[in-house]
Order: structure tokens, then sequence, then C-alpha cells
């Protein structure tokens, strides 16, 4: 035969200040079905009497029985009122006082003790096995008791055997085992996992996005009763910009999420919540941490020129030639794709004789990829454009800038046409004879300048 018993800490115990004893109908085993009787018949209410509670989590019934609504823990005595109304009108009221009450027995009796005398002893965990003596039995009574507070963390359960003897020691029951469970309560805080948590979420992000879970433990129960189930919530959070309440918790899981829009990493690049855990979910005991959340960076700043216009003069037939350098501001983080400037001509460079890179600093360089000819065109109008090397976060406006390039002219030697002529004439023409014409085109055309010949080479005759 098997009988299980539950010990509890403590019981509660009601009474009542009407001038006539109240009955009192406690079941001490389940909180939940606390019950006492208010007796108005006693105290001046006769007939059609309603009776209120003064506490919400007390219901009175029709017949005076006030009962437990709601879960009820008592770590301290409680009061309140409950008052009889006759139709609307007060008749009288009463005090209803519940107080603690330790609960540290129990007792078994053998069908035959009626018949003969007879001797009760224990074995087991906590009876004759570690923690030994944890609870005794009174040999010719049979009332179990315990010795010494238990805890439930440590052990939350027992089972020991209760045997029945006669006085010559002669077994008159069949041994029984009982399992005692060590019914919780809240006598742990909830901590902690991590001294800090951190997380990060990038600026820009919508409400609801998640950033990061924190966690808490209890060593309570949370099983069968709700001492171990802990609620989360945000207590503080700094900076208080550009809202006091930029993040929410989850009161269940601990995950924390964007609540507002607003983050700017080039603002507020750091958060730190006061974030709070409370057993009995919400209604216990309660332990503090903290949670950073960096606000990271994405591209929702784009690069912008200044100046916005440039002007430089390149010398004709330069080849890699520096034009000049285009510089821009990014209010982004350096050193980041997000702020890496990357460059286009988008205008004006048809020829491609023009070509422009990002330098280390992020400054635009122009250089010439081709020899520019003065003589065919003077100037170049480019339109330039910068963005970066990370796509933007969001929709942003695209930087440009206009490059007026001037071609200078440069003197340069006349040019025969075609380079190089042959012609024949006769073994015996006479000195002095015209032997060729051959003429040479300078390409500075503006500068109008006297072409001068002479013979540069003038090999000998064989023979």
């Amino acid at each position: 035969m098997g009988v299980t018993l539950r010990f509890s800490k403590y019981r509660n115990k009601q009474r009542s200040t009407c001038a006539t004893p109240l009955r009192p109908t406690v079941q001490p085993l389940l909180q939940a079905l606390l019950q006492s009787v208010v007796d108005f018949e006693k105290c001046e209410a006769q007939i059609a009497i309603k009776f209120v509670s003064g506490d919400p989590n007390f219901q009175v019934q029709a017949d005076g029985t006030v009962t437990v609504k709601n879960h009820v823990k008592l770590r301290t005595q409680r009061k309140f009122q409950v008052v009889a109304y006759d139709e609307k009108t007060e008749v009288s009221s009463t005090t209803v006082i519940l107080k603690k009450e330790h609960v540290h027995h129990r007792q078994i009796k053998s069908s035959r003790a009626d018949e003969i005398k007879v001797y009760y002893s224990i074995t087991g965990r906590g009876a004759d096995s570690q923690p030994v003596g944890l609870f005794v039995m009174e040999k010719s009574t049979g009332w179990l008791n315990v010795t010494r507070p238990m805890d439930r963390e440590e052990i939350p359960s027992y089972t020991i055997f209760v045997y029945a003897v006669s006085a010559s020691g002669v077994s008159l029951e069949t041994p029984i085992e009982i399992l005692i469970t060590v019914t919780d309560q809240n006598d742990n805080r909830p901590y902690f996992t991590q001294s800090v948590f951190e997380g990060e979420v990038a600026e820009g992000s919508m409400p609801g996005t998640s950033v990061m879970t924190v966690e808490a433990l209890d060593k309570d129960d949370a099983v069968t009763v709700n001492n171990g189930i802990v609620a989360y919530s945000i207590t503080s959070q700094e900076p208080q910009l550009p809202s006091s309440k930029m993040f929410a918790i989850d009161p269940e899981t601990g995950v924390i999420s964007v609540l507002q829009t607003g983050l700017d990493h080039e603002k507020y690049p750091q958060y730190t919540l006061v974030i709070t855990a409370t057993d009995q979910e919400g209604a216990g005991f309660e332990t503090h941490g903290k949670a950073v959340i960096l606000v990271t960076d994405t591209n929702d700043n784009p690069p912008i020129f200044d100046p916005l216009t440039y002007r430089a003069e390149v010398p004709e037939n330069s080849v890699g030639f520096e034009v000049t350098r285009l510089t821009v501001t990014d209010e982004d983080t350096p050193n980041t794709d997000a702020w890496r400037a990357v460059y286009k001509i988008i205008k004006g460079n048809e020829a491609n004789v023009f070509g422009i890179s990002t330098t280390s600093d992020n400054m635009g360089l122009l250089t010439t990829v081709k020899g520019l000819d003065f003589e065919t065109k003077k100037e170049y109008v480019l339109l330039v454009t910068a963005t970066n090397k990370a796509n933007f976060s969001v929709a942003l406006p695209t930087s440009t800038a206009t490059v007026t390039v001037i071609v200078t002219d440069v003197n340069e030697a006349p040019v025969f046409d075609p380079i190089e002529k042959r012609v024949s004439v006769s073994e015996d023409l006479p000195s002095g004879q015209e032997v060729a014409s051959y003429t040479a085109v300078d390409p500075d055309k503006v500068q109008n300048q006297k072409i001068t010949y002479y013979i540069g080479l003038d090999p000998p005759l064989d023979g």
C-alpha cells in the first residue's frame, strides 16, 4: 500500500473578529481550497444577505464560506474585511485574519490499533540513512515528525517505510511506503546567467527587430508552482534618446527587440539597459542585470562632394598625368565600406581618355589614361559621381561634381608627310640640280611657327 504525504513549510490558519466564534473549515494541504465560514447569522444578519470581501483574492459564498479566489502565498499575516449587505444597506462586517502555522507532523495508524498495542518504526532516507534523523516516528502513537527544516532544492522528495509490530515483535501490517514530497517555498532569488549581456543591432532597424536574449534562472520549483518562473522587464535605459523606451523585452522569453524607430549609430552608438528578473511570474523576488546594445553602422549617409566644382589644366600628350583630386565628406564610420567612396565619371569621358580611382585617404584621383590633343579638343567637362563600397541601406541622393579640364598646347615637332619618301635620280645628275621636294607640317597650328629644314644624315656614296 502506498501513501503520499505532501509536507509544506506552512499552513494557513484564519480566524474572525466577529463576536461569535467562526467555524474554521481549513484544508491545509491544498492552499487553493482554503476556506473559512463567517457566521453572520449570529452577527445581526438574518435574511437576504450578500457578502462582499475586501480582498479581491478571496470571495464569500452565499452561506458565508470564505474561499480563495486566486493563488495566495502568505509571507506575513493577512487581514481583510467581509461586509454583509441587506439589499444596499450594510448590516454587519467582520475581519478575517490569515496567519501562518508550521506543520511538521502526521499520524500513521494501524488498522489493528484498536485490538492490540502497536509499536511503530520507520526506515529509509531521512530516517535511518542520510540525512539521518530528519524524520522520527513516535513509537507508541505513530506520529511522524520532522525534526528540522527541509530544503527542496537539495532533496525534493523522500521515501520511507513504516512498520507496525506487536509488543512481542510480530509484524501486524505489511510495511507501507510513504513518499514525502517537499513542496516549494519561494526562498531563492532569480539570478542572471551573465553579469553583462552584450548584443548589437543595425541602425535604422524597424520595430520588432530582435536584438538579443537575456536569461535568468531560479532554483525554486517552476513546474508545480510558479516560484521558479521568471518574468523579465526593462527598468531603465541610457541614453534616453531619442526616446526613453527604444527597446522592449518579452516577459517570458527574455528576448529584447526594437520598440521604436530612431536608432542612429552616429548619434547614439550604444545603449545600456538595466533589466529585471522577477520570480513568481513577476510577483516575487527580483534581481537586476545589465544589457549593453551596440548600434552598428549602416550606409545611411551618402558621400558628399566638397567642393562641387573643380578646374584643372593638363598638357597635351601626357599619359598618367594627375588632373586633380576630388574630396568628399561622409558621416558614416571612417574606414568602413559605408564610408569608403567609389568614384565614377558618368559624362564627358566618351573617348575614355580619363580614369578615376580612390586613394587611401578616400579622395578621388583623376588622371589621364590617354594623351590629350590640344589641336583636336581644348576642353573637357566631366561629371563625376560618388557612392560607397557598401550599398545604401536607405534611399539616398547621389552627390555629383563637375570637373573642367583645360588642355594646354605643347610645342610639338613638325611632322613629315609621308614620314619616309623615296626618289629616283640619274647617275649623271649635275650638281645643284633639284632632287626632290619634301615638306613637313607643324601640328601647332595656333602657334604659326616657321619650319626650318636641314639634312640630318648624308651617308657617302659607295665606290
